[in-house]
């Protein structure tokens, strides 16, 4: 007999692909051979501008569709562990709708879901009330659903977030030459930003590492992508074998293998 969660597991391996994919991307945009520091003279007179700056541009839109693919996948995984149950419950064709994992903006349209999947064995439906998958209730589980649901109308948009760590490391006897610099915004044209300005040429010792973020939604904006979807891989897993258990407790023949 086939595992009947066989298919959620599938699901979360195909997510674990995309997300070890991305992952390798940030790495990508973080190599030596990726940015260069430029010295440029600075409007004042007397001064120099250093400048960190990216040799190539970031591939947003290959971030974009490999993060659309891992949190579909990972939001399918939850779906195909629900319609499991009700397989193993003696439901030859049931309606998705009877047996999806349930979500809601908020917890009152979230127990109107919940009551809504019939074609599951009732622990099955409590055990998945007990997930709270709203805002309000189980964060993680909102913000998966909501990327996922915008990546189905459009493009999930990344953007750079910035230097997720950056240090500048000025020998001892050059320290005064070195001053904030004047405009420390990203030019996102040139895919550069100012580091510093100076007098003179200094010694120092650069490191950096940028990462890619979303603008949207709230309490999702700003975060690392590839910290959320590990994050959310977390959540799926833990779920899904929580599922598997409470399946197997209450139907263990479906899970003796012939």
């Amino acid at each position: 007999m086939v595992d009947p969660f066989r298919s959620a597991h599938l699901k979360i391996d195909r997510a674990k692909h995309h997300i070890e994919d991305l992952r390798r991307g940030v790495v990508g945009i973080n190599t030596k051979d990726s940015y260069e520091v430029v010295i440029k003279a600075d409007p004042q007179p007397g001064y120099n501008v250093h400048k960190f700056r990216l040799r190539r541009p970031i591939p947003f839109d290959w971030f974009s569709v490999v993060y659309g693919d891992a949190v579909s996948n990972l939001r399918a995984a939850l779906d195909h562990a629900v319609y499991a149950c009700a397989v193993i419950d003696g439901h030859i064709d049931p309606k998705f709708r009877a047996c999806s994992f349930p979500f809601a903006s908020n917890e009152t349209f979230f127990n109107k879901e919940l009551d809504k999947r019939v074609a599951i064995p009732k622990e099955i439906k409590t055990l998945l009330g007990t997930f709270c998958a709203y805002e309000a209730g189980h964060f993680g589980l909102w913000a998966l659903n909501e990327m996922c649901n915008r990546d189905k109308h459009a493009l999930i948009t990344p953007v750079l977030m910035g230097f997720d760590h950056i240090s500048v490391h000025v020998h001892a006897d050059n320290e005064a030459a070195v001053e904030p610099p004047a405009n420390p915004l990203w030019d996102s044209v040139k895919n550069q930003i100012d580091l510093f300005r100076t007098k003179g040429d200094p010694k120092y010792d650069f490191a950096v590492s940028l990462n890619i973020a979303f603008d949207r939604p709230r309490g999702i904006a700003g975060h690392p992508v590839d910290a959320m979807l590990y994050g959310f891989l977390a959540i799926v897993e833990s779920i899904v074998a929580t599922i598997k258990d409470e399946a197997r407790r209450i139907r263990p023949s479906a899970f003796v293998l012939s």
